[in-house]
């Protein structure tokens, strides 16, 4: 049985953006195994944090959820945010992550090409669609801008775009190699767009192709 997973901000034990992750969640059951009885994921999540120790309840936690057509598992940990110092343009075609699987080998074996620290962006169509476990935002001198045909449609780029913070837009290779965006910030619920800092994009990046994966890695 296929399973898939959430990964829901705890911040002093308060669940963030829970109706987006009830929806994907409710989404996820319909598509996979069919009307099922209801799960209501707030009061799960509630629960479970109020069992744990005092330390699982203070500061900033990431709780993940592991689920196929019923919950399966649960497990928060303090969230320490990983600093991101280059990204790359990586070729997936064919890659399809509707749906948040627990399976991520297909996504992993694309980061596995890049150094640490570079982060893939994720190329179909010569389209920007994601990164490996965050949406993509791209400023433009003037406002945010996310590919509007991402792979997985993340809860915090929902959110963004509901606040009028991000605008959906068709973002080309052809646009970022000819530096029409200045940086970009990568987003998901545990970095929220005021949060995620700032990764620059420079116009004369060099090439390589690792592993027979074509990427762009951008470089002073």
């Amino acid at each position: 049985m296929k399973q898939f997973f959430e990964s829901v901000r705890i911040n002093n034990g308060e669940a963030f953006l829970i109706e987006l992750h009830q929806r994907r969640f409710d989404l996820t059951r319909l598509a996979h195994f069919g009307i099922l009885p209801a799960v209501d994921l707030g009061h799960a999540i509630e629960s479970f944090v109020a069992a744990q120790t005092d330390k699982a309840r203070i500061g900033l936690q990431k709780l993940r959820l592991t689920y196929s057509s019923q919950i399966e598992k649960m497990e928060v940990e303090p969230y320490t945010r990983r600093q991101v110092a280059a990204v790359a343009l990586v070729e997936a075609p064919g890659l399809d992550y509707r749906y948040k699987y627990a399976d991520r080998s297909a996504l992993d074996a694309l980061r596995a090409s890049l150094p640490a620290g570079v982060e893939p962006m994720l190329v179909q169509d010569g389209l920007l669609t994601d990164g490996i476990y965050a949406n993509l935002c791209f400023f433009d001198g003037g406002r945010w801008l996310t590919p509007d045909r991402p792979l997985l449609e993340g809860v915090a780029r929902a959110a963004a775009i509901a606040a009028g913070e991000i605008t959906p837009a068709k973002i080309t290779t052809r646009d970022v190699e000819q530096g029409r965006y200045t940086k970009i910030r990568l987003i998901n619920c545990m970095n929220l767009l005021k949060e995620a800092n700032d990764i620059p994009l420079y116009r004369r990046p060099s090439w390589a192709s690792p592993n027979r994966i074509r990427t762009h890695r951008f470089t002073r």
